[in-house]
């Protein structure tokens, strides 16, 4: 069994039996397991995404695949993203029109 955190939401994952199913998901967010960016051989600055040579190349990296390097990575998760969208604020749509213009009609 291995523990890892959730890319998406940084859910603290525990009892993940390996190797990990293509099925397996996050139990906050349901994002899939089995995907690139939960992968040891991840790297977004690679061409391909991927630093195994011989894996075939996975177009959504976000989304389960069956590829057969995949190893599960306990540093998939990036906080500062997390940050940024605690930061955000949502602003209405009164909000938003308070601020037209002339020039915006």
């Amino acid at each position: 069994m291995a523990t890892a955190t959730c890319w998406q939401c940084g859910t603290f994952l525990e009892r993940i039996i390996t190797p990990v199913s293509r099925r397996e998901e996050c139990s906050q967010c349901k994002t899939d397991i089995h995907a690139c960016k939960m992968c040891l051989n991840h790297d977004a600055q690679n061409r391909t995404g991927c630093d195994e040579e011989r894996a075939e190349y996975i177009v959504d990296k976000e989304r389960a695949n069956f590829c057969e390097y995949f190893a599960l990575s306990s540093r998939a998760f990036d906080d500062t993203k997390l940050d940024k969208q605690r930061r955000a604020k949502a602003v209405s749509y009164t909000h938003l029109r308070a601020h037209e213009t002339s020039l915006h009609l």
